[in-house]
């Protein structure tokens, strides 16, 4: 993390990240272990000694083992964090993406805040050993910027924790209600107003707006930060940032005089 700060290199930050995500996987996993051997297995109804041909649970079915062990704290510190965790690995691993300071610096803050109070919270009493004594010495200085990063820029908004860049940018999306397309202004379509969702329900869940976006992070019933791809075209129901009916190159003068 601090030679990614030092260069603005983002292929460190997609380590350092990796790293971060990978070293909380292996700590939801201790947790089930801790709880009960058994269940850091993917099939719990053949059990036998775990081995190099033996699959251990996925992300996402630890996550639901361990909210039934731990309940109602474990939800309380999480507030979308896990979810958060999960799309930045898939999107490292599988696509090409580009991570820059200071953006991708909130990402690794607010993850390794829910990291390290769920070791506090949930493996502290178990292992006897604080997290800061298993950081080497020379990085406990950068640890500590990072946790101070969250504090200071890190706030909880729609239900989750986000960067106060990303809730000043989504505050001042709902102002710009219409988009001018083909000369004529057309209203915006609203997270969970979607009209797939209303004609065509298998494309959508019923609950999929319960949760804020997955790329924008705007919650039900609020517009979406225009080049999100969830949105849909007010014109022809399509995706907007591809649809063809706008053109959406960036947040520039020409892209803001498309909107009323």
């Amino acid at each position: 993390m601090a030679r990614s700060k030092q260069e603005n290199n983002p292929l460190l930050w997609k380590f350092a990240l990796l790293h971060l995500t990978q070293a909380l996987e292996l700590i939801l996993k201790e947790r089930l272990r801790i709880e009960n051997p058994v269940l850091l297995y993917a099939n719990l109804d053949r059990f036998v000694p775990l081995d190099q041909r033996r699959k251990t649970v996925s992300w996402h079915s630890a996550i639901e083992r361990l909210k039934y062990v731990l309940g109602s704290d474990m939800l309380q510190i999480d507030a979308g964090r896990l979810s958060l965790a999960y799309e930045l690995r898939n999107s490292m691993v599988h696509f090409d993406v580009n991570l820059m300071f200071p953006e991708t610096y909130d990402y690794y803050s607010n993850v390794l805040d829910y990291l390290a109070k769920f070791y506090d919270l949930f493996l502290l009493p178990n292992v006897h050993t604080p997290l800061s004594d298993k950081i080497e010495t020379d990085l406990v200085e950068e640890l500590n910027l990072a946790y101070l990063r969250f504090d200071t820029d890190i706030v909880y908004y729609n239900d989750i924790f986000m960067s106060k860049l990303d809730r000043d940018g989504l505050q001042q999306e709902q102002q710009r209600t219409h988009l001018m397309i083909a000369a004529a202004q057309w209203e915006r379509v609203k997270y969970g107003c979607e009209r797939e969702y209303e004609q065509m329900q298998p494309l959508y869940s019923a609950t999929y707006a319960d949760r804020p976006c997955h790329d924008c992070l705007t919650k039900k019933g609020d517009l979406h930060c225009l080049g999100c791809d969830a949105e849909r075209c007010p014109r022809c129901h399509h995706q907007l940032i591809s649809c063809g009916c706008i053109q959406i190159t960036g947040y520039d003068k020409d892209y803001q005089t498309r909107y009323e």
